[in-house]
């Protein structure tokens, strides 16, 4: 590998984790504060208040989490929980009611409240989001007929570096208004970065055959991904 090479990857790599660690800065335009509830157990026909009925919450679901969005300014200092013919009021720790923006889960059953996340739930998330990632690459990699063990090893390390990189972005992303946008801005600095890494490293087809299947790859990935995005546990 020329040392030109090795500088363009490192550069991509560069770009790829500044965009992961970097720190958000909130201006004057930003929107206003606001955070995301969790409810674990949550029976279908729940619904979240501010206050007595001050702000509605906005409701989602994924395939195992319910999710509850609150968009404007809080002054409340608790919710009420509305489901199976109760009402329930739960209080707000100190640093949801006086934060910017920031989560929280709510156990349903035992209608216990905590600020941020379980340690375990987005290393979990990253996981099968890449896992699912993998599979859906993975078949388009054997549909090619690429079998070489070098081709296999170098495919699954770029892709969980790349992966991991962006649902890191995705799962700490405060700002969900413009998340396509920048999973598609993302999408085309991975299959740049993948591109590259293919072209020097793949020992099986031409180099057009490996550009054609890093763009075959993460066209599918984000297609099936974007679509299958807002399903997955967030």
């Amino acid at each position: 590998m020329t040392k030109r090479a090795n500088a363009i990857l490192f550069v991509l790599f560069a770009f790829l984790f500044t965009a992961v660690f970097s720190a958000p800065v909130y201006a004057n335009s930003a929107a206003p504060p606001s955070f995301t509830l969790v409810v674990l157990n949550a029976p279908d026909d729940i619904e979240i208040y501010l206050g007595n009925g001050s702000e509605k919450a906005y409701k989602e679901f994924s395939l195992s989490d319910t999710l509850f969005r609150f968009y404007e300014g809080r002054s409340d200092t608790y919710i009420t929980v509305e489901a199976e013919g109760r009402k329930t009021t739960v209080e707000l720790p100190e640093e949801i009611v006086s934060g910017y923006d920031n989560n929280a889960v709510l156990d349903y059953k035992t209608m216990e409240l905590s600020a941020g996340q379980p340690w375990w739930r987005v290393p979990l998330l990253i996981f099968l989001r890449v896992s699912f990632t993998l599979i859906i690459e993975g078949i388009i990699f054997l549909l090619f007929g690429f079998r070489a063990k070098r081709d296999i090893a170098v495919f699954l390390l770029v892709n969980i570096i790349t992966q991991a990189a962006l649902n890191i972005i995705i799962l700490t992303e405060t700002n969900t208004a413009f998340l396509m946008v920048e999973l598609i801005f993302l999408e085309i600095l991975i299959f740049i970065i993948e591109s590259y890494a293919y072209c020097l490293l793949f020992t099986e087809r031409t180099k057009v055959e490996r550009v054609i299947f890093a763009f075959g790859a993460n066209f599918a990935s984000l297609i099936i991904g974007g679509m299958a995005l807002f399903l997955l546990p967030f």
